[in-house]
């Protein structure tokens, strides 16, 4: 482990089963960037102060806590509900060694909830982040296998993502997740031993570029911004050129957006950086308070609105909210072929032509 953290993380996982230099050509320096951001000390806090509130530290109701635990009362309060089963035992916090998946000495990774009975095994993993998380992902799938090993345990598992509000359920089986980390294992073994003789696969992608915190040093961004400097920044008209030019995209918005980061930090710590300063970014006007706002306008102080589909589902059962609600068709939108949504037909690509 590099200063306390795994690694092979269960959490970088997608970013290093398709990219395993991302881990093995990563640099002290970008490591810190990767475990230090303000999103991911935010997600460090929720979960804390979850944690806090499901083992009893910390009382739900406190006003003090308020406005924090309501960005994950709905993970604690389905957690919760997992007591009302007296054969269940739930645990929180759990500590599973990773060693017998990655290979990695002393590494663990920290599983949000574990729900384990006689027939069986509920690995729930909180979600505090914006981009979607899916309950099958190779981190919930590494986290599995990790507890099938730590508790020893054979049967059907649920992998569930508690996200937005809501659990997203992955149901599969010890064997299948104890096969899958089988091949992780194959995998970071292959990767370290190619390291030891200073080779690194590197492979630059929407997703895997995405989080990242390699991107400022990664050798192959460094072969894309090559590519692009040789260009006149002309759109070209041949298919299979404006395919290899959609493929340079993401993972040099990934290394765009890593560097200015790394500037804005290293400025805001008092380095100078040339050619550029800090500046107060501009707000809007808000009121004082709404109290005070109330005090001279009373009711006209308030708009009337409709709730959301996130408040709905709270007040509506599933039958009325079907009723209720349509899921409108999206505009198109070109993604790699690799994408899971249905590619629009000739025939309905018709009908956006002179869109």
């Amino acid at each position: 482990m590099i200063n306390g953290h795994a690694k092979w993380s269960p959490s970088g996982s997608p970013r290093w089963l398709k990219c395993s230099a991302s881990v093995t050509a990563v640099s002290p320096e970008a490591l810190a960037r990767d475990t230090s951001s303000p999103a991911a000390e935010r997600g460090t806090m929720l979960h804390e102060l979850a944690a806090d509130v499901l083992t009893g530290q910390i009382d739900q109701n406190d006003p003090a806590a308020a406005l924090d635990v309501m960005a994950i009362v709905d993970y604690v309060n389905y957690v919760r509900d997992h007591e009302e089963d007296f054969n269940n035992q739930i645990h929180i916090e759990v500590n599973c060694h990773l060693t017998p998946i990655t290979g990695e000495d002393g590494a663990t990774g920290a599983i949000d909830a574990l729900v384990v009975n006689d027939k069986l095994l509920k690995v729930i993993d909180l979600k505090t982040g914006m981009h979607p998380v899916e309950p099958s992902s190779s981190q919930l799938m590494i986290y599995g296998a990790a507890c099938c090993y730590e508790i020893e345990y054979n049967g059907p598992v649920e992998l569930i993502v508690h996200q937005g509000g809501h659990a997203k359920v992955h149901e599969t089986h010890s064997e299948t997740l104890l096969a899958y980390a089988a091949g992780v294992r194959q995998y970071v073994a292959m990767a370290e031993q190619a390291a030891l003789k200073g080779k690194h696969s590197y492979n630059a992608g929407e997703d895997q570029c995405r989080f990242c915190p390699h991107v400022i040093e990664c050798q192959e961004l460094q072969s894309y911004r090559n590519a692009l400097a040789a260009q006149e920044f002309s759109v070209p008209e041949d298919t299979d050129k404006l395919a290899d030019d959609l493929e340079m995209i993401p993972p040099l918005m990934a290394w765009a957006k890593a560097v200015q980061e790394h500037a804005q930090g290293l400025a805001l710590k008092g380095n100078e950086i040339p050619g550029y300063k800090l500046v107060r970014a501009n707000t809007m006007r808000k009121w004082v308070g709404e109290e005070e706002l109330v005090a001279v306008l009373g009711d006209a102080a308030y708009d009337r609105k409709l709730i959301g589909i996130g408040a709905g589902e709270k007040l509506l059962d599933a039958e009325t909210m079907n009723a209720l609600t349509i899921k409108p068709e999206g505009q198109p939108v070109l993604v790699p072929a690799s994408d899971k949504r249905p590619a629009i037909t000739s025939d309905a690509a018709d009908d956006f032509k002179d869109a």
